[in-house]
C-alpha cells in the first residue's frame, strides 16, 4: 500500500515572528510521504514580509510536495497613523480603505468580491511601507 498522505495545516500568522520561523514551524510536519498545503491565516502583523516562493523553496526536500498559501489579512492602519486625508498617503489610505470596505460588503453576496479585499488590504500595506521609506520585499 502506498504511504502518501495530504494534509492541510493553518498557521496563525500572528504568532509569527518572521519568514525563518514560518520555514521552521512548517519544517517540524516534514515527512517524505507528505503533501502539505499550508494556509497563513489571521491578522498580518504590518511589519511581516513572507515570500511564499522562498519558502516552498526552503522546504521542498522536506515533503513530498509543498504548497503555501497566505490567507491572512493586514490589518487597516489606525486613525492615530493615518496622514491627513490632504496628503497623498492620507487620499490614497481613505480611498483605499473606501474600496476595501464595498469589496468587503460585496462580498456577501459575491465571493470573488472578498478576493479583491484582500488584494486591496494587500496594496494599502505597500503603499503605506514604500511611500514611508520602509523596505519592503515584493
Amino acid at each position: 500500500m502506498g504511504r502518501t498522505r495530504f494534509a492541510r495545516h493553518e498557521v496563525d500568522i500572528s504568532t509569527i515572528s518572521g519568514q525563518p520561523a514560518l520555514v521552521e514551524r512548517l519544517a517540524t510536519l516534514a515527512d517524505p510521504d507528505l503533501m502539505l498545503e499550508a494556509r497563513l491565516v489571521g491578522l498580518r502583523p504590518d511589519s511581516l514580509d513572507v515570500d511564499l516562493d522562498e519558502v516552498e523553496r526552503a522546504l521542498a526536500g522536506s515533503f513530498l510536495a509543498v504548497r503555501v498559501r497566505d490567507r491572512s489579512i493586514v490589518p487597516l492602519p489606525d486613525d492615530a497613523e493615518v496622514p491627513p486625508p490632504e496628503t497623498v498617503l492620507g487620499a490614497l489610505i481613505v480611498d483605499l480603505e473606501a474600496r476595501i470596505a464595498a469589496a468587503e460588503a460585496d462580498a456577501v453576496t459575491d465571493p470573488a468580491r472578498a478576493a479583491d479585499a484582500a488584494d486591496l488590504r494587500d496594496a494599502l500595506r505597500v503603499s503605506r511601507h514604500l511611500m514611508t521609506g520602509a523596505e519592503l520585499t515584493l
